[in-house]
């Protein structure tokens, strides 16, 4: 936050101070309040004020951008604090980054004697409704789209589930890329029905961006998503219905599904990262009743945001599954299903930081690598 033309004027008057104008300018907008303080052996009795603002900037970093319009009463005195009022967050700009996430601590570390949790010194009655404008631009994890609606926020801590809110967000329009699929927002809502702001109910629809199936085959398929935020539900849709392998074939390769290909545990793989919602342990049981070691889904790193960008990104994937045959030789087969590109690779551990690795598909090679392991 870049805070410029702050200026204040208060009046002192016996165990009053009264602060007749308080304002800042950040961004594009402002901010400015009024207020009223009561003193009592020179301590603070109570206080009441008003904070309204136009755009303000509250937040303008990398890949956080936020405009911010408050209309806000607030009171209280030394023991706790009430706040009312509106948020109109006229413009938001949300980028992924490339950095690293916080450091935490790992499952084995245990808490001996920890100093027992202290009462929060201030409480707090917060209620405010956070009105979503037209420009709420999400561009993260995949997904493009805009976002509306609001909460109404109800805030009696600083714990996540004192954090409760009611009301709806939609998302408007956009469409998701990830796992080698690019779909389509239909229906997109979080709902909120007083639990805690961080998990709201799921709503979500998501269709294969290709006018070619529906004017050709005149079908939609997708992914539905329902449940909650923590615990989300994945299941593939169509219309109209259809069997499992065949929406697959739609929704992964474009085309109706072939018995005779027997590709379909490779799509039931290649959809397997969308369906488990990328879970490490929805990976891990499919490894296990696949009976092997490794399942990776790779994608290209093409540009995306236009179509012919996703396309050639969804043709540069690979599904991978590997399996060690014993300690020392490892072997893995890669499929595309859209270009039927085929990749094989043999590992074998020759000696204790050596080992040689052949491959093959559209060329040949092999490589020899050294091997360093940090304990």
């Amino acid at each position: 936050m870049r805070i410029e033309d702050l200026s204040s004027r208060w009046k002192l008057r016996n165990a009053q101070i009264q602060i007749e104008s308080l304002r800042a300018r950040s961004g594009p907008g402002q901010v400015e309040g009024a207020g009223m303080i009561w003193l009592k052996r020179w301590g603070i009795e109570r206080f009441e004020g008003n904070l309204k603002g136009e755009k303000f900037q509250i937040f303008y970093l990398p890949n956080l951008r936020i405009q911010s319009s408050p209309m806000l009463e607030f009171k209280g005195n030394s023991r706790h604090i009430s706040v009312k009022g509106e948020i109109l967050l006229p413009e938001v700009d949300l980028y992924e980054v490339s950095a690293p996430g916080v450091a935490r601590l790992s499952s084995d570390v245990v808490m001996i004697d920890q100093a027992a949790e202290r009462k929060p010194a201030l409480s707090m009655d917060i209620q405010v409704r956070v009105i979503l404008g037209d420009r709420i631009q999400v561009k993260a994890g995949g997904i493009e789209t805009r976002l509306t609606g609001n909460l109404d926020l109800k805030i009696s801590g600083l714990k996540p589930e004192e954090l409760s809110a009611r009301g709806e967000i939609r998302l408007a329009e956009g469409f998701y890329s990830g796992y080698g699929l690019s779909l389509r927002i239909e229906r997109g809502r979080f709902i909120y029905a007083g639990g805690t702001v961080d998990n709201p109910e799921l709503d979500i629809l998501a269709l294969r961006r290709s006018e070619d199936l529906e004017k050709m085959y005149n079908i939609k398929v997708g992914v539905a998503i329902f449940g909650s935020l923590k615990n989300p539900k994945v299941k593939l849709y169509s219309q109209p219905a259809m069997k499992d392998e065949e929406i697959l074939s739609y929704l992964v390769l474009g085309r109706p599904y072939d018995p005779k290909e027997g590709n379909l545990s490779l799509l039931l793989m290649g959809a397997g990262g969308l369906l488990t919602g990328g879970s490490a342990g929805g990976l891990e049981k499919m490894k296990g009743a696949l009976g092997i070691d490794t399942l990776d889904i790779q994608s290209g790193t093409g540009q995306t945001g236009t179509p012919q960008a996703m396309m050639g990104e969804v043709q540069r994937s690979l599904v991978t599954v590997g399996k060690f045959l014993t300690p020392q030789l490892y072997v893995s087969y890669g499929y595309s299903a859209f270009t039927s590109e085929q990749l094989l690779k043999v590992r074998y551990q020759i000696l204790k930081h050596w080992e040689v690795e052949t491959w093959r598909g559209n060329e040949m090679g092999i490589d020899l690598y050294y091997r360093i392991d940090f304990y």
